[in-house]
């Protein structure tokens, strides 16, 4: 239910109540990586890239099949110009079958 509230005020643009559903959901159900990766997007909508790429490790870590989220810390990766980090989320997407990576343009997420 928290996800999901979360999903609405970011749906909104209210990333602040967004991070608040989420964080509640990730306290209530701290192995669910859907609200992890959320509460990342969030972050990042916000412009904090640092806490974005925390909450994306995790959903990684918890997730199955985590390529799209390991593309989505790359690009956060790259745009703080850490290309040595965000290489590696190119290899963790081909080891789940997936053939490209393309980052976003430059400034983009700056």
């Amino acid at each position: 239910m928290r996800y999901w509230r979360g999903r609405i005020w970011a749906g909104k643009g209210d990333e602040e109540k967004a991070v608040a559903e989420y964080s509640d959901a990730i306290r209530l159900d701290p192995e669910d990586a859907a609200s992890f990766e959320a509460r990342a997007q969030a972050w990042l909508a916000r412009g904090e890239r640092d806490r974005a790429i925390a909450d994306f490790t995790s959903a990684i870590d918890l997730d199955e099949e985590p390529a799209h989220v390991l593309v989505q810390r790359g690009d956060i990766w790259f745009a703080k110009d850490e290309l040595d980090k965000a290489i590696a989320p190119e290899i963790g997407v081909l080891r789940f079958g997936f053939v490209v990576y393309v980052p976003w343009p430059p400034g983009l997420l700056s």
